[in-house]
């Protein structure tokens, strides 16, 4: 059974760590849930690049790329690269 009020700092730190960030209550679900196995959490911004691609894709009005670009703080080649706009004979992003 696991007690919701024990002393924070008497749990290791990794616990610690994580009770300031989702709380005590979080913490104590998570080492329930995940206790004794490695986990590996991808960035935020690698989790949700598909989602934002889907956006951009959906945003595209065929001639918003620099608005897009700005909005998702991305440059206007990645955008195109997003949208498979393909690149002219010389090489260039058309």
């Amino acid at each position: 059974m696991i007690k919701e009020d024990i002393p924070i700092n008497l749990l290791p730190e990794i616990y610690q760590d994580i009770v300031r960030t989702v709380g005590l209550k979080g913490a104590l679900a998570l080492g329930q849930e995940f206790g004794g196995m490695s986990l590996y959490l991808p960035k935020i911004e690698s989790a949700l690049r598909s989602w934002r691609d889907e956006n951009i894709r959906l945003e595209f009005t065929g001639a918003n790329i620099p608005y897009l670009a700005k909005k998702y703080g991305l440059t206007g080649a990645r955008v195109r690269q997003i949208l498979g706009v393909p690149q002219d004979s010389r090489g260039k992003l058309a």
